[in-house]
């Protein structure tokens, strides 16, 4: 049976496309395959990073669907992707004079006030955070029938890119990073890339549905916050 790029639409006959280099092992993304990336290829700034915020500006859905079906040698994987972009927004943060995206809390442990430095977890947090919405849309957006490693996928490039919008928009206007002002600005973006991902038109109810995605990733991410929150001041009471 003759095969063909998903790249190039070349003919293939061996493990490489002999015209793009594209592998012809492209099925379906799972878990497996985001651990490989996130063990891998993580920390390898691949060619295609500006060809791929280019293309998640302009057509995100058509990138999203590309890679998902298998034409990735010319997107930089969704990891990596993320990965930098929280990089680049946090080496942004400290040129500002902003070493603190996110400031120290105080909170009351057994009468004792401890203060949490939410920064030094930030990039797991975010990760954490990343898959659990990842469970809400695979909840809200189930008829799409993408499995949920893939929707895993796809809330990298979602939020990474809400993030780099948020950064050029802090840049650009001298807005402080520090500020929680910028948070309606992440929300708009996390519901218009859904909308984009997910949807050919625009309707209102779709974006009451991102709403809903969203809204439900943060209960999620709440209910999770609380039980770290209860971890951790168990593990001071042991201390």
């Amino acid at each position: 049976m003759i095969e063909f790029c998903k790249n190039c639409s070349c003919e293939i006959t061996d493990s490489y496309c002999a015209h793009c280099g594209q592998t012809t092992s492209t099925k379906r993304i799972d878990w497996s395959f985001c651990t490989k990336e996130f063990l891998f290829h993580s920390l390898t700034l691949h060619k295609g990073m500006l060809f791929t915020v280019t293309s998640l500006i302009t057509h995100p859905k058509k990138m999203i669907t590309n890679y998902l079906e298998g034409k990735r040698i010319c997107y930089t994987g969704a990891v990596q992707f993320f990965l930098f972009i929280v990089i680049f927004y946090g080496l942004l943060a400290l040129i500002r004079g902003n070493a603190a995206v996110v400031p120290p809390s105080s909170v009351m442990i057994n009468g004792v006030e401890t203060v949490l430095d939410l920064q030094k977890y930030m990039k797991p947090i975010l990760i954490i955070y990343t898959i659990i919405s990842s469970l809400g849309n695979y909840l809200v957006y189930r008829r799409r029938k993408y499995n949920l490693a893939e929707h895993f996928v796809i809330n990298f490039y979602i939020i990474g890119m809400v993030f780099l919008l948020t950064a050029l928009f802090n840049l650009v206007t001298f807005y402080k990073v520090s500020d929680y002002d910028y948070i309606p600005t992440m929300l708009v973006g996390i519901s218009y890339y859904m909308r984009i991902f997910y949807d050919e038109k625009i309707r209102i109810v779709d974006f009451f549905k991102a709403i809903w995605c969203i809204t439900l990733n943060l209960i999620f991410a709440l209910i999770l916050l609380i039980i770290g929150g209860f971890l951790y001041a168990y593990h001071l009471d042991l201390m």
